[in-house]
């Protein structure tokens, strides 16, 4: 037997299945592969690692992040996940993407996902295929890439901003799309159900492409639609995509409150769904998010216009977004990016109070001015006693795992996107005692390999790619901080993709 590429020695390691408890063990990587695990004291290796006792888990999954601009641009906010240990993310979150797009147009959407992925590259490029985007995806990312097919991006492809029932051309200009993406290694299909195009499409148009990704090993995973079916309409129409294609089902950023435990127990009963969970209690999305979608049928630089020249219709819309947005705790709803930067970190009500005004009028000033980098932080629940109930509640839960949402646009970005995977270790696990640190690994590593098919990691074994993370379990800490949101996380001491190891500032 040929020598070891490298031994990771004097390791507790955590091995990815549920209830994990931390085991001595040595662990010898090879080829990129784990190549063995266990006592290998007299194994000749080229290179040693003494971990000093830390806990070596396998590399964290991030199954939904809007990660993929700032890879591309090598924006510094790039390390933000492998900084908490995550070596795989997958792409296309919420159906967004940027491929096949028409020239003409393509402009407009790019503008669209602004609030989400940041200012646009200049020149802006152009990728007529899965692959073409995926390779220089890879080029950037410090992560391994895992594609999905996002379904706003193949809709917006072949039917622009239309809002009819695609006709069978079109399906069939469709199915090609999702067949080059499959071809290109996805693992799933992926909508954005309250996003445009989205919002459009019917439940059979989903069904039918869905069909194409199960024949082919599939899941289904959605950011459901909410906005206009409600929680638990949008809760089935997912499960019933499910059940008519026998795919999986994966509903992004949910959390089990009563309502929400309910919702799982009855989709499970007609399909295999699963959620997964950020645990911050404020949400972050686009200012124009609650926008009516006739308002946003062509696009977010057009209605800056029309508001701007239409007094009628921004008073129409300020009524519309008073009612949507001066709900949370004492009216916090916070500006987290602008294009100008003004404004960030700033609330609604507080500029809302300083122009003499009202949260409504606030957010039309913002959409006239500031878009397209327009993104807003919702909170939905005080962090208090009940909100502890909902995280041990979700985390509890075998149906539930980890991603981040991560968004990275503006100075005051959701700290989700910087912390979720090591406050769960800290704060959650070991301060808070709301899950075992062996389950936390397994909703990071071994349940989102196992939800989305990705057989080749999640668990240390050997035949297992080397995606692997070195924490110290009595320090690792990731930050809840809102108004310092890139404080870099604690106790991550090392992470390898694919046997290589990647640069972690260690705190």
């Amino acid at each position: 037997m040929r020598p070891f590429d490298l031994v990771l020695s004097n390791a507790a390691v955590i091995d990815g299945r549920p209830s994990a408890v931390p085991t001595p063990a040595e662990v010898g990587v090879s080829d990129g592969q784990i190549a063995a695990v266990g006592d290998l004291s007299s194994a000749a290796r080229q290179d040693t690692i003494d971990l000093g006792g830390k806990v070596l888990a396998p590399g964290f999954i991030d199954t939904h992040t809007h990660i993929e601009m700032a890879s591309i641009k090598g924006h510094p906010d790039r390390t933000a996940l492998t900084a908490q240990g995550v070596t795989t993310t997958l792409t296309g979150a919420d159906g967004f993407g940027w491929v096949g797009l028409a020239e003409e147009s393509s402009n407009r959407w790019w503008e669209d996902t602004a609030a989400i992925y940041g200012p646009l590259l200049d020149p802006l490029p152009r990728w007529d295929t899965p692959s073409g985007f995926l390779a220089d995806l890879r080029k950037g990312s410090l992560s391994d890439v895992v594609p999905m097919v996002p379904h706003n991006n193949v809709r917006a492809a072949v039917m622009g901003d239309s809002q009819h029932k695609p006709g069978p051309s079109e399906m069939k200009r469709m199915h090609v799309m999702v067949a080059d993406w499959l071809d290109a290694g996805a693992v799933g299909l992926a909508t954005g159900l309250d996003y445009l195009p989205g919002r459009f499409s019917e439940t059979n148009e989903l069904v039918e492409l869905v069909e194409r990704v199960a024949d082919r090993g599939g899941v289904y995973a959605s950011h459901i639609r909410l906005l206009d079916a409600g929680r638990d309409g949008a809760w089935v129409e997912a499960a019933e995509v499910g059940r008519r294609t026998g795919a999986g089902v994966r509903i992004a950023h949910e959390r089990l409150d009563e309502d929400g435990l309910a919702l799982l127990d009855q989709v499970n009963q007609t399909a295999d769904v699963t959620v997964d969970s950020y645990l911050y209690p404020a949400g972050c999305t686009s200012l124009a998010f609650h926008v009516p979608p006739r308002l946003l049928a062509h696009g977010v630089t057009e209605l800056s216009q029309k508001l701007t020249h239409d007094e009628a219709l921004a008073s129409e819309l300020a009524s519309h977004l008073e009612e949507r947005l001066t709900g949370g705790v004492d009216k916090q709803v916070i500006v987290a990016g602008t294009t100008s930067g003004k404004h960030e970190g700033s609330t609604l009500g507080s500029i809302a109070d300083e122009w003499g005004t009202t949260v409504g009028r606030v957010a039309v000033e913002l959409l006239k001015h500031e878009m397209p980098c327009g993104v807003l932080i919702y909170a939905w629940q005080a962090p208090d006693v009940s909100w502890d109930a909902i995280m041990k509640r979700t985390l509890a839960d075998p149906r539930t795992l980890i991603a981040s949402d991560g968004v990275y646009v503006g100075s005051k970005a959701h700290p989700r996107g910087f912390g979720t995977f090591t406050r769960v270790l800290g704060d959650l696990a070991r301060e808070k005692g709301l899950i075992s640190i062996g389950d936390a690994v397994h909703k990071m590593s071994g349940k989102p390999a196992d939800a989305y098919g990705l057989s080749d990691r999640g668990i240390i074994e050997p035949g297992r790619r080397a995606d692997l993370v070195v924490f110290d379990p009595e320090t690792v800490t990731g930050t809840d901080d809102y108004d310092n949101p890139r404080t870099a996380p604690r106790g991550i001491e090392m992470v390898l993709v694919a046997g290589r190891r990647i640069g972690v500032e260690k705190e």
